[in-house]
């Protein structure tokens, strides 16, 4: 079977486009792991849970799962009080965060499940 004119052209766009896509997933993951990047997305992420459980939240690493399907932070302490110096009330070895991907390419932000790895309370 021979591609005419107007189908190439389509298939040739469809194939560009479908490799930026991946292009970019790939170098977004790549980024993920800098560490000034990292840095700056652990700080976000404490930031909100600390707003979030109104008492100091500290994170030890993130880590971006293959193509978005996944984010994964080690190391969770949540402060038994205000401050993570009086105590911690939750230590999580860590959890594994799996949105649902359909609901991201729609800029929405909803989740297919949660893993908690060994929690101490």
């Amino acid at each position: 079977m021979r591609v005419t004119g107007r189908a190439r052209k389509i298939l040739i766009t469809v194939g560009v486009v479908v490799g930026l896509v991946l292009g970019l997933f790939v170098s977004l993951s790549v980024l993920v792991q800098i560490p000034p990047i990292q840095k700056q997305i652990r700080s976000r992420i404490e930031s909100e849970l600390q707003a979030q459980f109104d008492r100091e939240v500290q994170v030890g690493e993130v880590r971006l799962g293959f193509l978005f399907s996944s984010l994964d932070f080690q190391d969770v302490r949540i402060a038994s009080q205000e401050r993570l110096e009086d105590g911690v009330l939750v230590k999580v070895e860590g959890v594994e965060i799996h949105p649902n991907l359909v609901d991201l390419l729609r800029f929405r932000l909803s989740l297919a499940w949660i893993v908690v790895r060994r929690p101490i309370v």
